[in-house]
C-alpha cells in the first residue's frame, strides 16, 4: 500500500534535498581518511541527472557549490552520527528499524545488519522506487530484510507502516535524519505521536533539528546552484514551522515517558574530530536521542 505526490522527482523541489545530501556524502567519501564511506552516493546522484549535483558528487566542482559553507563536513558528521546510532541499536539487540524520510540514503545496502533484522524505509513512493530501481540496475542488493513504504508523512503513515508488516510489540530504532525542518509543525507533532504510540519499552529514537527554519531558507536561497532549486518547496516556511524543533522533540518524548537527551552540533563535531563550521544555521542545529524505558 503506497501513497505518493505526483509532483515529486529527484531533480526538483524536495527531491533536490535528497540529491544534494547524497552529493555531499559522495564528496565526503572522496576525502583522505573519510568520516563516512558511501560507495552508492555518487551513482545515485548521477542517476538523478542534474549536472550541477553530478559534478559536485564527482569532485569536479569546489565544495563551495553546496547550499551552505561547510555542508560536506556537516553531512558527513550527521551521517556518521546516525550510522553509529543505528549500529549501537543493533548491538543492543534492536532488530526492527525504521528510517523516516529515507531519501537517497543507502544504509540498507552498506551498513552491517544483525541476522533477522528488518529495516523499513518511509518516504514518498517515487523517491523509494527511484532508489530501488537504481540500486537494482547497479546490481546491488540490500543486506537486510528491506521494506520500502511509500507514504506522505503528512498523511496516515502509521496505518501504512502497519500494513507493511511493522510489529508494534517489538522494540524499534527510529531514525529521522534531516527531516524535521521539512515538515509543518502539525505534521512533526503527529510524527512524534505516531512514533511514541508504536514503540514499546526498549525503543530508541534519533533526530536532528533546525531551530530557525527561515534562516536556513535564506541561506539556501542565496547559495550557488539556486537556479536548479525550488526553495519554497524544500522547506515549510510558515511561522509555526520555525518553532524550536529541539524543544518540540525532546519535550514531546519526555511527556511520553522517554528519556531524551540533546546534543549541540558543536559537541557532535567535536566527537568526530571535525572542526565546527562557522555558519550560524549549522551551529544552531541540535541532535536529540531518546530511549523508552517503560
Amino acid at each position: 500500500m503506497t501513497q505518493s505526490r505526483a509532483d515529486w522527482d529527484p531533480g526538483s523541489g524536495l527531491g533536490l534535498t535528497a540529491t544534494e545530501a547524497a552529493a555531499a556524502r559522495a564528496a565526503a567519501a572522496k576525502r583522505q581518511d573519510p568520516l563516512i564511506i558511501d560507495p552508492y552516493a555518487e551513482p545515485l546522484v548521477s542517476a538523478v541527472g542534474v549536472e550541477f549535483f553530478t559534478r559536485l558528487a564527482a569532485g569536479e566542482l569546489d565544495e563551495s557549490g553546496f547550499a551552505l559553507p561547510g555542508m560536506v563536513d556537516w553531512v558527513a558528521t550527521r551521517s556518521r552520527f546516525f550510522d553509529d546510532f543505528l549500529t549501537a541499536s543493533q548491538h543492543a539487540g534492536t532488530t526492527q528499524v525504521v528510517i523516516i524520510g529515507a531519501g537517497l540514503d543507502s544504509r540498507a545496502y552498506r551498513l552491517p545488519w544483525s541476522p533477522g533484522a528488518t529495516l523499513y524505509e518511509l518516504d514518498l513512493a517515487e523517491v523509494l522506487s527511484f532508489k530501488t530501481r537504481t540500486m537494482t540496475n547497479l546490481g546491488v542488493h540490500p543486506r537486510v530484510d528491506h521494506r520500502v513504504v511509500g507514504v506522505d508523512l503528512r498523511d496516515d503513515w502509521v496505518t501504512v507502516l502497519r500494513h507493511n508488516g511493522f510489529d508494534d510489540t517489538v522494540p524499534t530504532a527510529w531514525s529521522a535524519e534531516g527531516l524535521m525542518p521539512y515538515l509543518p509543525a502539525t505534521a512533526r507533532l503527529r510524527l512524534l505521536d505516531g512514533v511514541a504510540a508504536l514503540s514499546p519499552a526498549g525503543s530508541r529514537f534519533a533526530a536532528d533539528t533546525v531551530v530557525d527554519v527561515n534562516k536556513l531558507r535564506e541561506r539556501i536561497a542565496g547559495s550557488p546552484g539556486t537556479n536548479v532549486r525550488s526553495v519554497e518547496h524544500r522547506l515549510d516556511t510558515s511561522t509555526a514551522a520555525a518553532v524550536s524543533g529541539r524543544e518540540m522533540v525532546a519535550d514531546h518524548f519526555q511527556a511520553h515517558r522517554w528519556a531524551a537527551t540533546s546534543f549541540t552540533a558543536a559537541a557532535v563535531f567535536a566527537t568526530y574530530g571535525v572542526p565546527t563550521p562557522t555558519v550560524d544555521v549549522i551551529t544552531a542545529i541540535e541532535f536529540v536521542t531518546a530511549i523508552r524505558s517503560t
